[in-house]
């Protein structure tokens, strides 16, 4: 903290080259699942990558970043200027998101400590969509505050969800011994080992979807999917792209938190910001500045610009598929395609929390037959709304080729489910 602000920026630049590698390998990994047993080289990583995870966890390194992050004074002047603290502020923020994706105590460490206010804060500040010094041209500021928040978001859903299967897994275990050849009740079982109070869990999560929503997640995740994508040039197409995957994933954890809780607390009070923001209360202009407090909007249905964005991006991304050889471009059109699927499938009530190429978030077959055992909520009062939107996307994929093809033949089966 005493350091000078260069060097702390310096070792925070080297701190995430680490967390971001070992985050990518360790996707890598989980992603390959039992592909990897027997071979060597994956084993040898397998090895590298707890060690590394271990250092990290020992040397406490995600209380650092969080003082570092909470320590940066960045003046509220001229925010746009990218300073050494601003630099700061974005180097933490990617070493959040990264740790918290491999060390669920870290996620938990963020979530405990109210990271997730800060980072809408400044994340909701227009002075952030400039370019990144750190990451280049094709990303803006305040895409590593985004990413983070959409970790922190989804660690908070795996939670909840977990503790909804292993409470459904119990109620159902004389009832359920065997469907489809797999043992769902040893599944509930293991999750009740490993969780220990789910009650403890459930209001966690729920605490962490409510200091969200106080924090304005909805009007600047509504601002940044309602925005319009400028294809003409590749690096603000691809700033546009990435932040919107990471609101998608927000929106995707957010609606998953309220699916899988009980109290319905969850909904009533995310479908109240969401019809506030709708509402065009205290916005003016475009500017996100001093929208971003309760009761704030912007007028855009979060919803259905969702809806909209599939629709989109799903006929950019057709083009895109057939020329990309011939321009070169590597925009990561599928990808936005992939994350708004789940970010629609969450608002029409999945339970499972999903992410079927990017990543499996689910190690063993238990836990995969726990997450499918999540009850959904199918008696909050705003049932109608989730038809609706049920509606608006089934219309959307069944009118589209590229779509209904793309479910299986690019995404895969998880991309259904």
């Amino acid at each position: 903290k005493k350091r000078p602000l260069e060097l702390q920026r310096c070792a925070m630049e080297v701190l995430a080259a680490i967390t971001l590698t070992v985050a990518y390998w360790d996707c890598k990994l989980r992603s390959a699942g039992s592909l990897t047993e027997g071979d060597a080289e994956w084993e040898q990583l397998t090895v590298q990558l707890h060690t590394a995870q271990a250092e990290l966890e020992e040397e406490q390194v995600g209380e650092a970043i969080l003082e570092a992050y909470n320590s940066a004074a960045v003046s509220s002047l001229n925010t746009s200027r990218d300073s050494l603290a601003s630099q700061l502020r974005e180097g933490a923020s990617l070493i959040m998101g990264a740790m918290a994706s491999f060390l669920p105590q870290v996620a938990a460490l963020l979530a405990t400590n109210h990271a997730i206010t800060g980072l809408i804060s400044v994340a909701s500040d227009e002075g952030m969509v400039t370019a990144s010094t750190l990451r280049g041209e094709w990303a803006s500021r305040r895409l590593a505050m985004l990413e983070a928040s959409a970790v922190i978001l989804v660690g908070g859903w795996k939670v909840i969800q977990k503790s909804a299967s292993n409470d459904n897994g119990q109620s159902q275990k004389d009832n359920t011994e065997s469907i489809s050849s797999r043992n769902w009740g040893n599944g509930g079982g293991n999750f009740g080992n490993r969780h220990g109070n789910d009650n403890s869990s459930t209001s966690s999560s729920l605490d962490l979807l409510l200091e969200a929503l106080d924090g304005g997640i909805i009007p600047l995740v509504s601002h940044i999917i309602d925005s319009q994508i400028e294809y003409d040039e590749d690096n603000k197409a691809c700033s546009s792209i990435r932040v919107k995957i990471a609101c998608c994933h927000i929106i995707a954890a957010i609606f998953g938190i309220c699916e899988c809780d009980k109290t319905n607390i969850g909904f009533v009070r995310l479908y109240e910001a969401i019809e506030v923001n709708s509402s065009n209360w205290g916005h003016q202009s475009g500017n996100m500045r001093n929208s971003n407090a309760r009761g704030g909007g912007n007028g855009q249905n979060l919803i259905t610009s969702a809806v909209s964005l599939l629709q989109s991006t799903a006929n950019e991304a057709k083009h895109y598929a057939a020329h990309e050889h011939v321009s070169g471009s590597t925009l990561p059109l599928l990808r936005l395609v992939e994350a708004n699927l789940l970010c629609l499938g969450s608002i029409c009530g999945a339970a499972a929390c999903s992410f079927s190429s990017s990543s499996r978030d689910t190690a063993s077959e238990e836990d995969e037959s726990a997450l499918l055992l999540a009850p959904l909520n199918k008696n909050h009062e705003y049932l109608s709304q989730v038809q609706m939107a049920c509606i608006s996307v089934c219309d959307v994929i069944t009118k589209n080729s590229f779509l209904s093809s793309a479910l299986v033949g690019i995404f895969g089966e998880g991309s259904v489910i």
